[in-house]
């Protein structure tokens, strides 16, 4: 209970995923150590069950798949690096726009990483390029829009690095994304268009939620401005009387006063 108090709530979420991602890491690497056959039983009854093919009719089969490959991880380093990407931006997003949001992006990245992989895979192969057919793990998919989010709804933020200092999100967002293209771009070609699919998941979501929070600041300005102006016609009414406002005054005062009418009406 202490422990739970400790723990920032919006950092609960982040916390919960970082310790399910690490124990079956754990546990997948643990079980694979043992003798024969339970590494083989383990892979056959656990781990096929959870990782998302490039087949569409495995899809079909395994509908949950477009989720659960999110869970496996191929080495410890693919873990720490997504769990590194998860706490910068995925810490940075939660304060920024909430935990709603956060969990658009994540699921969603990977449900849109997954449906990309499975149908970029099929035409390739439809269209006769050879693919090695590796299947599709980890939660790079997810973690990278929430990268794609934080550079969309906010990319002139100030990121602090160990080391490094503070750098702008889009800098940090530009190098992760180099980096991809690095790592995925000679011979994974689904794993490269999974990780782009995310991207523009998230960059999508954030660059919407900029736009809302422009209009809805756009709209509060314009609101003090009338009610300044409101005010100030009230003012003069009271020292100098109804008579001393001019025709154009007199219009603005009788639509503000409509205004508030309807809007009391509605409430």
């Amino acid at each position: 209970m202490r422990l739970a108090k400790r723990i920032d709530p919006d950092r609960r979420l982040l916390w919960g995923i970082t310790l399910l991602l690490v124990a079956l890491w754990l546990v997948d690497f643990i079980v694979r150590q043992l003798p024969s056959p339970l590494p083989t039983r383990w892979t056959r009854g656990v781990v096929d069950q959870l990782y998302l093919s490039c087949s569409m009719e495995a899809l079909w089969r395994r509908p949950w798949t477009i989720i659960t490959y999110t869970l496996l991880h191929n080495s410890g380093l693919h873990l720490l690096l997504n769990l590194l990407l998860l706490w910068l931006f995925g810490d940075m997003l939660l304060r920024h726009s909430g935990w709603r949001q956060f969990v658009w992006s994540y699921l969603g990245g990977a449900v849109v990483g997954g449906i990309a992989f499975v149908l970029c895979t099929s035409l390739l192969r439809a269209g006769g390029v050879v693919l090695l057919g590796l299947p599709l793990v980890g939660a790079s998919a997810s973690v990278i829009a929430l990268v794609g989010y934080m550079v969309g709804a906010a990319p002139r933020a100030e990121m602090p690095l160990p080391l490094i200092g503070s750098l702008r999100v889009w800098q940090v967002g530009l190098f992760v994304f180099l980096l991809l293209l690095l790592a995925y771009g000679g011979y994974n070609v689904g794993g490269l268009i999974a990780h782009l699919a995310g991207v523009l998941w998230g960059c999508g979501l954030g660059l919407y939620r900029r736009r809302r929070q422009r209009s809805a600041r756009q709209q509060a300005t314009l609101q003090d401005a009338q009610t300044a102006r409101y005010q100030q016609l009230l003012d003069k009414v009271q020292q100098s009387g109804y008579q001393s406002l001019s025709d154009e005054e007199r219009e603005q005062l009788i639509e503000h006063n409509n205004q508030w009418l309807d809007q009391s009406g509605h409430n």
